[in-house]
């Protein structure tokens, strides 16, 4: 198996070339949990690994809380508190949320909700979560 970047999306493909899954999608299936990922493609987590390393040359964990951010920056931006992001991204806490999301794009939420707002980007017009 291997790991290419087409039209805009990481696809694994299997020996012969055909696309087995677009990974952002199975990520998010998944859970953004390596354990989960792993199970899905039936593969071992160090098969995965050895993967992920030769093609992308990031581990899963950190190529998933990558696309787990990426996630969240598109909820937040069409209007999601980040209270309701990190319950559905899965994380168990509002703090846990925070500090990953910091560490992958350097700002909080709320201060990227700001930021992203001051520009008019935020739509507001989404429904509640409830």
């Amino acid at each position: 198996m291997r790991i290419t970047y087409e039209k805009g999306w990481f696809w694994l493909l299997c020996p012969c070339g055909v696309a087995i899954a677009r990974l952002d999608q199975l990520a998010a299936r998944t859970g953004y949990r390596v354990d989960a990922f792993c199970q899905e493609l039936e593969i071992t987590g160090r098969c995965l690994q050895k993967i992920f390393n030769r093609d992308l040359g990031l581990t899963p964990s950190c190529w998933l809380d990558w696309q787990q951010m990426v996630a969240a920056r598109r909820l937040l931006v069409d209007g999601w508190k980040p209270g309701e992001v990190a319950r559905l991204l899965g994380l168990a806490h509002h703090a846990s949320f925070t500090r990953k999301f910091l560490r992958i794009h350097g700002v909080p939420p709320a201060v990227f909700v700001s930021m992203f707002a001051a520009l008019g980007g935020i739509r507001r017009d989404r429904h509640s979560a409830d």
